[in-house]
């Protein structure tokens, strides 16, 4: 973080859609609407956004490339894609997050739930919970 504070954070931010309310019904479309917003803020701060609107999560070999500095995704229990397999780094600074009950639950595992996997990828900050925040 102190990087980003002295030379500026700039890069992408990657969104990750969970569409559940595909799969779950109406009352899941909030999570995505926030993250909708989310982008909208980024764009208009000149943040260029990446969005996956598919059921499933960033594929393992998704080519983020070496600039991503913002990720927020929702609703899958343990990392996946590029956050579990792969060389994928953040970039320095970088601030993540994938909202989950239980995206906390551990920090030191690389694989399981997701601020360890996240932090384990280099995120600079990492935002989970350990138990149902609800929307």
């Amino acid at each position: 973080m102190v990087n980003g504070e002295k030379s500026g954070l700039w890069g992408f931010a990657y969104l990750d859609l969970a569409r559940m309310e595909i799969v779950k019904g109406k009352g899941y479309e909030e999570g995505d609407q926030r993250l909708r917003y989310l982008a909208a803020m980024y764009k208009r701060a000149g943040i260029p956004v990446v969005i996956d609107s598919q059921v499933e999560r960033f594929p393992p070999h998704f080519p983020m490339g070496e600039n991503v500095i913002f990720y927020f995704g929702w609703y899958v229990f343990h990392s996946d894609g590029p956050f579990r397999e792969g060389d994928f780094r953040f970039k320095k600074g970088a601030v993540a997050a994938h909202l989950h009950s239980f995206s906390a639950t551990t920090l030191r595992s690389t694989t399981d739930y997701w601020v360890g996997p996240l932090l384990h990828r280099g995120a600079a900050a990492v935002l989970g919970t350990v138990h149902e925040p609800f929307l």
